[in-house]
């Protein structure tokens, strides 16, 4: 919390050391934050290592939803390093194991991330399904964040397709998550896209009050 990761990670692997070869369990907690910290710092090798070894300890566990959890990890690193087929490769299993857990709050982060590596790949349809898809199992899931992620990345995609009310549609019902929320940073991040897409139609004096705000 008080971004001094190399400091956090000195201490999981201090912690790693110090747990039981049979407590499966708390070596997984430890590495998956272990492997969200090196894809925070982009330490990709490192985080490599990670997700191999919490595969295995998922696989021994017998957990679909912790199965789950690491694979949407993974298509999040493999989007990093540009492999977006993994990516979404990855992300599609990840969705099949919630559905299998009965995991909503994965299914959402699944299809985000599939939609999400979809769209990097040029693919806007197939994304859109997905990312769609996103919206509605956050919110059933309570999950606005991933509902307003998930609108984002949709209205992203609507104007690389040259639909720009479409695009709007979908910025606006992201920026009205973070109002809602009273998200300052995201409601400012939403009034930009609302004012960014206005100028690229040449709207001037639409973009300004969005971008004034």
């Amino acid at each position: 919390d008080l971004y001094q990761n190399g400091l956090a990670l000195e201490q999981y692997g201090r912690a790693l050391q110090l747990t039981g070869a049979d407590d499966v369990e708390t070596a997984y907690q430890l590495r998956m934050e272990r492997q969200a910290i090196d894809h925070l710092l982009g330490r990709r090798a490192e985080q490599a290592g990670e997700l191999a070894a919490l595969h295995d300890l998922a696989a021994a566990l017998h957990d679909a939803r912790k199965q789950s959890d690491i694979w949407i990890c993974q298509a999040r690193y493999a989007e990093a390093t540009g492999s977006y087929a993994d990516a979404a490769q990855a992300a599609q299993t990840a969705v099949a194991l919630a559905k299998q857990a009965g995991a909503g709050d994965l299914q959402a982060l699944g299809n985000l991330a599939w939609g999400v590596a979809l769209s990097r790949g040029n693919d806007f349809d197939a994304a859109r399904v997905q990312l769609e898809a996103a919206v509605r199992l956050a919110e059933t899931a309570a999950l606005p964040l991933v509902a307003a992620d998930s609108l984002r990345n949709l209205g992203i995609d609507a104007v690389y397709q040259g639909r720009p009310d479409l695009a709007r549609h979908y910025f606006e019902e992201n920026l009205a998550i973070y109002r809602q929320l009273d998200n300052r940073p995201g409601e400012a991040a939403g009034l930009g896209n609302l004012g960014v897409l206005a100028l690229h139609q040449c709207d001037y004096r639409g973009a300004r009050p969005y971008l004034a705000e």
